[in-house]
């Protein structure tokens, strides 16, 4: 049998443990009311996505090694009856940031492929081979060929005056070019039913950058009985403007007074 003192400590510790469990229950719930208020006193916040670019437009440049006066002499020696022919390498050099590369292309600045002089007047023709049929010249005649060999070459392109007609190309490429050389030869050979003088014509090199297409995104739904329709048609808003180009006109000429320079009318 307890006596009142055991029974005073019992209470005692009973107290003593409702008073501690109540102060934890206290620390609990206020811990979560502070949490609660943490939270509704958070800053929000909101993300803005900008795509930032720069647009490089497409260029182009073309040179030649011909003179400073824009002059290619084909220098010929002698002439002798029998024929005597000459030649000069021309090179052009393409340089364009186009995507897609670029086009060269040649013909002559006129509708007259001959070379001509004045006083007393006379010209050379060009030769009549086409371009996949190189030949040897016959004298009195000029031509040119793609590269630097002399054996054999083609008739000279005339301005084009029509839909049909087209400059000859010399060079197409598809992809972007920091320098690009081409090599053009011409040759002419003359024998001495040629009267002596200086025969000129111009030639207009023309460089053009590729197209590059407009790029675009179709997306179907599967419709019924196994047909698509169109959902929607993304076009891009990029639309290549149209390609710019550069000429340069070369005085492609002859001197047929023993080994006298062209350029020196």
């Amino acid at each position: 049998m307890k006596t009142p003192h055991s029974l005073h400590k019992l209470t005692n510790m009973l107290l003593l443990a409702v008073v501690l469990f109540s102060s934890f229950i206290l620390t609990l719930f206020s811990a979560s009311l502070f949490l609660v208020e943490k939270d509704s006193l958070a800053a929000e916040s909101a993300d803005a996505y900008v795509d930032v670019g720069i647009n490089i437009p497409a260029d182009i440049s073309i040179s030649t090694n011909a003179d400073t006066a824009g002059k290619l002499d084909i220098n010929i020696p002698t002439p002798t009856d029998a024929g005597t022919q000459g030649h000069a390498t021309l090179a052009i050099n393409v340089a364009t940031n186009n995507i897609t590369g670029y086009t060269l292309t040649m013909n002559a600045k006129t509708t007259d492929t001959a070379l001509n002089k004045t006083s007393p007047a006379a010209s050379i023709p060009s030769t009549s081979a086409l371009p996949n049929s190189a030949a040897a010249l016959g004298n009195n005649t000029w031509g040119y060929i793609l590269g630097a060999s002399t054996s054999a070459f083609v008739r000279i392109p005339p301005l084009p005056t029509s839909p049909s007609e087209f400059p000859d190309e010399l060079k197409k490429t598809a992809a972007p070019a920091h320098i690009s050389e081409t090599l053009v030869t011409f040759g002419a050979k003359v024998n001495l039913s040629s009267p002596a003088g200086v025969y000129t014509n111009i030639m207009v090199f023309t460089a053009i950058t590729n197209y590059v297409p407009t790029k675009h995104t179709v997306t179907f739904d599967p419709g019924t009985q196994g047909t698509f329709t169109p959902k929607s048609i993304l076009y891009s808003t990029a639309i290549p403007l149209p390609p710019p180009r550069q000429s340069q006109a070369i005085l492609a000429g002859l001197s047929m007074v023993g080994n006298q320079h062209y350029n020196q009318q």
